[in-house]
């Protein structure tokens, strides 16, 4: 959804497509089990209907900024990302503020794991 959802300008900077894409998956793993009365919307409408509710609800990006902020601006808090919850989509408060924290962490363990410095410090909780 990431790279597919039709928008005005990029969803996320190149550099940052594989964490955000990591921090977009921790939030759908968030949000609650479907039900027969309450059927849950694809991952992909879900992110596409969210970075479409971004774009209309921020005033116009300079050429080339992507829709979302840097992934760790939001881990760290400086930066806030609601998600508006629907019927389909039912994000929970905060969740893609904890999606990114445990992307980050998820890639420093990984370059900890390959013997790689990583370029975020990121603090044992």
């Amino acid at each position: 959804a990431l790279l597919t959802v039709k928008l005005p300008q990029a969803a996320v900077a190149p550099s940052e497509l594989q964490v955000w894409a990591l921090a977009w998956f921790d939030a759908l793993n968030r949000m609650p089990n479907a039900t027969e009365a309450s059927p849950r919307g694809s991952s992909g409408r879900c992110i596409g209907d969210a970075l479409r509710a971004m774009v209309e609800a921020a005033p116009p990006g300079a050429p080339g900024k992507p829709v979302l902020p840097s992934v760790a601006s939001v881990a760290d808090g400086s930066v806030s990302v609601a998600l508006t919850p629907s019927v389909a989509c039912p994000w929970s408060t905060d969740t893609l503020k904890a999606g990114a924290d445990n992307a980050i962490r998820a890639v420093a363990r990984q370059a900890a794991w390959s013997g790689l410095q990583p370029v975020v410090d990121v603090a044992a909780p």
